[in-house]
């Protein structure tokens, strides 16, 4: 499995026992559901993703989520959706799913980040229009006391500026605009999918009620490397903003906002999960934008 799974596991209650039984899980499903086990997927950061064949000839992907109290409501919001903006589900037991394969991810696509932030947010409100069951979450509160338990030591400037961002989002919270969220809406969680609308659908959702500006700033906390690249990084990200909340119908100050605190908060934890690799270029980032946010 992917190093980050494992480190995450490991960090989870139950984690331990999780990856002993694994083997043992992953065999039993595919006796029970009659699958032909093909090769892992490659770049998760949440569970065990196998590609699998079903009795029929059909593919298929087998999900072992990492133990986690969210993965309940992730299956609620797949099992609710049937399809309309997200990959359908096949068969489920607890937390582990089978679900329909599709074509690649948008993030591997190729294609440039303004033409994948019109997939993404031509894909959102797909999502925002399915029944709320929970009650409404102030995401930002939530992101600024994990963000604090992350860091060791003092607190320093893109912290403390992620933290800014997380007590105005906080502060501008409405519980009656919130509406349900993917909650993870980067290009990584979006798979191409012809026959769809929006020619894609979304995988793994946190299905959680919030802020909607709060999915169209996941969106956008990742591209790192194209804004380390460019000479106006702020420019083109505030550029990216605009035209996302124009199209969602969001505020773009508080999609800036969301944007960064998540590329602060994702970067922190990669980085404490030992991603190195998947941390520098968010944390890097950050700093790059730090002036102007």
């Amino acid at each position: 499995m992917p190093p980050v799974v494992a480190a995450r596991a490991r960090r989870a209650d139950g984690g331990d026992a999780w990856l002993r039984d694994l083997p043992r899980r992953v065999d039993e499903l595919v006796r029970r559901w009659r699958l032909d086990l093909g090769a892992p997927f490659a770049g998760g950061t949440a569970a065990v993703v196998h590609a699998v064949t079903r009795s029929d000839g059909a593919p298929a992907v087998l999900k072992l989520p990492v133990p986690d109290p969210g993965n309940a409501l992730t299956t609620r919001t797949l099992l609710t959706a049937r399809g309309d903006g997200f990959a359908r589900v096949l068969a489920h037991d607890g937390d582990d799913l089978l679900l329909e394969r599709l074509g690649p991810s948008l993030a591997a696509s190729g294609r440039s980040p303004a033409d994948q932030l019109q997939v993404l947010t031509g894909l959102l409100p797909r999502v925002w229009r399915l029944p709320a069951v929970e009650p409404p979450v102030d995401g930002a509160a939530g992101l600024a006391g994990f963000l604090l338990d992350l860091v060791d030591g003092p607190v320093d400037a893109v912290t403390a500026r992620a933290l800014e961002c997380a007590a105005r989002r906080s502060r501008a919270f409405v519980p009656e605009a919130t509406r349900v969220l993917h909650g993870d809406a980067a290009a990584a969680n979006v798979l191409l999918a012809p026959d769809r609308p929006a020619g894609a659908a979304f995988v793994d959702p946190d299905g959680f009620r919030g802020d909607p500006a709060y999915d169209v700033g996941v969106a956008l906390r990742d591209w790192s490397v194209e804004l380390l690249r460019h000479p106006r990084p702020a420019g083109l990200l505030r550029g990216w903003c605009a035209d996302a909340a124009a199209r969602t119908g969001t505020d773009p100050r508080a999609v800036w906002e969301w944007a960064f605190l998540e590329r602060v908060s994702t970067g922190t934890y990669a980085l404490a999960l030992g991603a190195e690799a998947l941390a520098r270029p968010l944390l890097e980032a950050a700093r790059r934008l730090l002036p102007d946010v």
